[in-house]
């Protein structure tokens, strides 16, 4: 569908709180099209290029308690948590995973659990935070398939020129 028709369809998925994807040829608009669907809703946009980051950027660094003798994963400051403020003059967040289908399988498996479960290690992303991905048609460049877990827990556009 072409970019009009697009940007009305992932309005309808990021009112109901829809995990989206928007496919399509290199330069045709997705970001824009995220980037305008932020400042629609007056969301903060945050742009991350999947295939460009590491695992631990998604799951948590590791920290260490000594006193409890424990660990656990602290999330990348990126990321707007349950108790981070909303940003000056914005209602939330939408966060564009892009080029989802370039990203190193370790990346995609690490992404799971905040597609799926809103998460970053254990700590719950804040409940205004949007998320949507953005890639290239399979076989364009280096784009490959999704693993099914993210294909079938996601709503998808195609765009055309």
């Amino acid at each position: 569908m072409n970019f009009d028709k697009a940007f009305d369809l992932a309005l309808t998925f990021l009112k109901a709180n829809i995990v989206f994807a928007l496919w399509g040829h290199p330069g045709i608009g997705k970001s824009a099209l995220g980037q305008l669907l932020a400042d629609k809703f007056q969301l903060e946009f945050i742009d991350i290029r999947l295939g460009q980051i590491d695992p631990v950027d998604l799951n948590g660094f590791v920290h260490k308690d000594e006193k409890a003798g424990t660990f656990d994963y602290l999330p990348w400051a990126r990321f707007p948590l349950a108790h981070t403020p909303l940003p000056d003059g914005k209602k939330g967040w939408l966060i564009m995973f892009d080029e989802v289908n370039t990203a190193p399988r370790q990346n995609l498996a690490a992404a799971y659990k905040i597609f799926l479960d809103r998460m970053v290690g254990s700590h719950k992303l804040h409940p205004r935070c949007r998320l949507m991905m953005g890639g290239n048609l399979v076989g364009e460049g280096l784009a490959g398939a999704l693993p099914s877990p993210l294909v079938s827990r996601a709503a998808h556009i195609v765009m055309t020129p």
